[in-house]
């Protein structure tokens, strides 16, 4: 019984044992990260040539012109960095000059950011704010006093047209009461029109008209007040000026049946003139009463279109007031703010920009100077003053006071970064890599050489010390140092990575990787410049492990 009861319990232990050893694991992902630091970038070339005798330095510029200067003669000793011939550089001189400038005020802006607006400027804005809005007040109250006037102006000349339409109605009256006693004179009735007596049937329908005219012309004007409407009045208007019409008209036709008529024993010469006078008065009154009517309506439209320009331009001046204090006073609050972030990346960019192109001046600016790479003896110049150089021949030739230099050659990739001058680090196979000699960069050879299908450039490294158990024919190892920048925001190369452009790197967030979008400068051998989207101190990852 006992063996029955082992066997099963055994065989439940193995398969927990197997279980155990043959589940699936839980990938786990180990990062590993490096700290954003400040530090210096360094670029460099490194390559492998041999030691030869330095019996001549060949020294030229990278493009031709015309020689200005030539600093030295034959048989002249100079020292390292001394300044030994240029062509002219008056153009390349002002470029560095901008590029300065162009640095200078891109830090000088940053710095304005990062400090914000002086408690000065600050007043200077406050200032400007309480102006403006005395301009808003002062352009709100001249259209306040424009409506006013208007308001006052036009209601005196409307009521100025009413009493002149009333006016002129009565103007009408009298003359159509002066035309019918004329007719009706009964010393002219025997011979009223008797030259032609249908003028007197015209001047009775052009009476009816008249009157017709004034009765239509008083109900249209009697109950005009200054609160009526412009278009009542100018309805008002046009309806006494049809009933002097059709009272001219009557006049006309009263004249012209005293034409008709002749003197009688009743009627003498004098009264059928004093008659006529009578009808010319009133007609004269009636041009007299259009011409005023004409008078009142035209100063009171003008004055109507003169307020509409002014209190337009009135409200123009309001809303450009308004527009112009909101302006300041968005300004103000803009510098009473804190810098934002991307004022201050910007203006970080700028100066890498200028920085950049600055360098990039500097370095054109060089190309068309020589200077002394090593000190040593001048043995020969082959230009004077005003001469075209050539890039066959070298303008000076020297003799460097180390008797030993490096013939290496560089493939084109980077040649462009070697410039003479530059420092390099030295080693040697019979010394060992942990002895480190120190060279400069004395001439590139513009000439290209093959090897093997690829394009290569000689370059020449001179010791900078007389070292005696240095040998011609021994293998060297050069690391040219090509370009630097001190005290930068730096990390390692691989923590860069870039998608669609855009240059980031991954920082750890709680133990996440997070992706922060970055802008670089020099790219060095191991490290590379951070110019903006990151701070020192930050942790980048630079490696990612899954176990």
């Amino acid at each position: 019984m006992k063996k029955k009861v082992v066997i099963p319990i055994a065989i439940i232990v193995i398969l927990v044992l197997a279980y155990s050893l043959l589940k699936p694991k839980t990938a786990q992902v180990e990062y590993t990260t490096s700290q954003a630091e400040n530090g210096p970038v360094i670029q460099t070339v490194d390559a492998t040539g041999s030691i030869s005798s330095a019996e001549d330095i060949n020294l030229n510029f990278k493009s031709t012109g015309k020689l200005a200067s030539l600093k030295v003669k034959v048989g002249d000793r100079v020292k390292t960095g001394d300044l030994l011939a240029t062509l002219e550089t008056a153009a390349l001189a002002s470029r560095v000059a901008d590029a300065r400038s162009a640095l200078i005020e891109a830090e000088a802006n940053l710095e304005k950011i990062i400090a914000g607006a002086t408690v000065e400027d600050l007043r200077i804005s406050e200032l400007n704010v309480e102006q403006k809005k005395q301009d808003l007040s002062a352009a709100e109250n001249n259209l306040t006093n424009l409506k006013l006037n208007r308001d006052t102006e036009v209601n005196n000349l409307k009521d100025t047209t009413i009493v002149s339409l009333n006016n002129q109605l009565v103007v009408a009256e009298h003359a159509i009461k002066t035309g019918e006693d004329t007719l009706a004179n009964d010393d002219a009735d025997d011979t009223l029109g008797i030259l032609n007596t249908a003028t007197i049937n015209n001047s009775a329908i052009s009476k009816v008209l008249a009157k017709n005219s004034l009765v239509d012309a008083q109900n249209k004007t009697k109950t005009l007040t200054t609160s009526s409407t412009d278009a009542e009045i100018i309805t008002a208007i046009a309806t006494t000026n049809n009933c002097l019409d059709t009272v001219r008209q009557y006049l006309s036709d009263c004249f012209t049946v005293l034409k008709a008529t002749i003197t009688s024993a009743d009627l003498t010469q004098s009264e059928l003139d004093a008659l006529i006078t009578d009808i010319q008065t009133e007609q004269g009154y009636i041009s007299t009463a259009k011409t005023a009517i004409q008078t009142a309506e035209s100063n009171w439209t003008n004055k109507i279109a003169y307020y509409i320009d002014q209190i337009s331009k009135g409200e123009n001046a309001v809303e450009a007031a308004s527009d112009t204090f909101q302006l300041a006073e968005a300004q103000l609050a803009l510098k009473k703010a804190k810098p934002q972030s991307y004022d201050l990346k910007s203006a970080e960019a700028a100066v890498a920009r200028a920085r950049a192109g600055l360098s990039l001046a500097e370095a054109n600016l060089g190309d068309n100077i020589i200077k002394a790479p090593v000190d040593g003896l001048i043995t020969e110049v082959n230009n004077k003053i005003g001469e075209q150089n050539s890039l066959t021949e070298p303008v000076i030739k020297m003799i460097g006071d180390s008797r030993l230099e490096i013939e290496a050659d560089i493939p084109e990739s980077d040649v462009a970064k070697i410039k003479i001058g530059q420092t390099a680090k030295i080693t040697l196979d019979s010394f060992g890599e942990d002895t480190i000699f120190a060279g400069t960069v004395t001439f590139t050879n513009p000439a290209e050489k093959i090897i093997q299908d690829v394009v290569y450039y000689e370059v020449k490294v001179q010791f900078n010390d007389n070292i005696e158990e240095v040998k011609p024919g021994m293998t060297a190892n050069l690391t040219i140092e090509t370009n630097r920048v001190d005290n930068v925001l730096r990390v390692p190369i691989r923590a860069v990575k870039q998608k669609d452009g855009q240059k980031f790197v991954e920082v750890l967030v709680l133990g996440q990787p997070q992706e922060k979008n970055i802008s670089t400068g020099l790219r060095g051998d191991e490290y590379i410049e951070i110019t903006s989207g990151l701070s020192a101190g930050e942790e980048v990852i630079t490696f990612t492990k899954t176990k």
